[in-house]
């Protein structure tokens, strides 16, 4: 919808531009994103790998729904882990449970797409959702990645799906 009726590749539709706390939800959109995911992840049970060793997650949009797959209800599975890189809570009702996955949040202070509010209150909505093994990292960045970023993410994967204790600090 924001780009004048062209077609992006996209997980959902995006009604607002930059993505601020405001920002419209695409529920549809972002629900079928989750089934997409849930559907990848019954896959990997097939194939002998148990929800609890499979970490969701990806940049923007993809750590959107990511976010969505963990916290968006009572029903959710428990992952390893949950991986926003430059995400944000949509719909707006992702409020996370008490024992829910572990979340690795990162997000650049300049990001000027998706707006750097969105990582402080996200990451509250989960805490008062019961939340409590979050780290959180912000980069001197835009809407982009980072070889530290990535490095973060690759240590909060390890100590997610083996236990692993590294420098990167806490879950």
């Amino acid at each position: 919808t924001i780009n004048g009726g062209a077609e992006m590749p996209g997980w959902f539709d995006l009604y607002d531009w930059p993505i601020g706390l405001s920002a419209r939800d695409d529920r549809e959109g972002v629900g079928r994103g989750v089934s997409t995911i849930l559907k990848i992840v019954r896959n990997l049970n097939d194939e002998g790998i148990p929800t609890d060793k499979i970490v969701v997650g990806g940049f923007s949009q993809g750590g959107a729904v990511a976010l969505a797959a963990a916290y968006g209800g009572s029903d959710v599975p428990r992952y390893a882990g949950c991986a926003s890189l430059s995400g944000w809570i949509t719909p707006k009702d992702v409020v996370g449970r008490v024992g829910a996955t572990p979340l690795f949040w990162a997000h650049g202070r300049y990001d000027d797409k998706v707006l750097f509010e969105q990582q402080a209150h996200g990451i509250e909505a989960l805490r008062e959702g019961g939340v409590e093994k979050i780290t959180s990292k912000v980069y001197d960045m835009g809407h982009e990645s980072d070889p530290d970023e990535l490095e973060a993410l690759a240590e909060f994967v390890e100590r997610a799906i083996f236990g692993a204790e590294t420098d990167g600090g806490e879950l």
